[in-house]
């Protein structure tokens, strides 16, 4: 297993580079990162932690949010659920629930600032305050595949909806029948 965490060291995850990876001890099997972070520190968070993408600083984004207000639990609304980890987390969940493959990682999701389908500015915005069509959501390309790597892309909400469970061809044979209906 360690193995497998070895290929961290070097990798950059959020504000924190992986220096070392280690045991707790020798009779544990748990293992740690040695991370230096963006903000100058030392940090030995859990391994696992950091390549899900759970632990992503030494700290310094908690204190900035505090100094920034707006903070409920530690966390701000908009932070909580724009982040790649609750995408991909949110993904795992609804895999599980679904039985389909799973094998992304939070890594793995990168949320761009347009929705690449539609042109519009991908934000959070909370619960009953409208706009849910911009927030940002991961979308499998086939739905048959599951959350699998190269099967997945971020785009917003309403685009995600608007493609839902359909195929290409009927996509298209919607806009033509649309524009058709539009001209007359």
């Amino acid at each position: 297993m360690k193995r497998s965490y070895e290929k961290m060291i070097g990798q950059t995850f959020g504000k924190l580079t992986v220096l070392a990876v280690n045991r707790i001890s020798p009779k544990h099997t748990t293992l740690t990162c040695e991370c230096s972070c963006e903000a100058g520190k030392i940090t030995k968070p859990r391994a696992s932690k950091v390549r899900s993408g759970h632990t992503r600083s030494c700290g310094c984004f908690a204190a900035e949010r505090a100094r920034r207000g707006n903070v409920k639990h530690g966390l701000t609304r908009n932070y909580r659920v724009s982040t790649p980890y609750y995408l991909w987390h949110n993904a795992k969940m609804r895999a599980k629930k679904k039985g389909i493959p799973f094998d992304i990682l939070a890594t793995d999701i990168a949320v761009p600032e347009k929705c690449p389908v539609l042109d519009i500015p991908l934000k959070v915005v909370p619960n009953g305050a409208g706009g849910r069509d911009c927030s940002p959501t991961l979308d499998r390309l086939k739905p048959s595949a599951g959350y699998v790597r190269g099967n997945v892309a971020v785009m917003s909400y309403r685009a995600n909806r608007i493609k839902s469970d359909s195929d290409p061809d009927e996509l298209r044979r919607v806009a033509d029948w649309l524009e058709a209906e539009l001209k007359k």
